[in-house]
């Protein structure tokens, strides 16, 4: 992944949802896809995200206000259908840089 700064909008963030082992369990049904991020001052956040066709990973597009903060996020897969709910994949830790003044 490329450098990310604060106040990026539109970067990419790609997420895998369940290890290989597991490739008998579909996202594709999911009622709902996001993705849970723990800031860097331990404020909470859910982005929205949608599925990679035919696989078990998750894209989402950062939007102002989501990387306003310097330091590391980390980010987690969650996938919903109905009334289950799920935190699926591994902790992903990103780390986002003070933009240039």
């Amino acid at each position: 992944m490329t450098k990310l700064y604060q106040g990026d909008v539109g970067r990419v963030i790609r997420l895998d949802c369940y290890p290989e082992e597991l490739e008998d369990v579909y996202i594709s049904t999911a009622s709902s896809l996001s993705v849970l991020v723990k800031k860097p001052d331990k404020s909470l956040s859910e982005w929205p995200a949608a599925q990679i066709p035919n696989t078990n990973k998750i894209v989402c597009r950062t939007k102002a206000g989501d990387l306003d903060l310097k330091g590391t996020y980390k980010l987690q897969p969650y996938v919903e259908w109905g009334h289950r709910t799920d935190h699926k994949g591994e902790t992903t830790k990103i780390k986002v840089y003070e933009a240039f003044k």
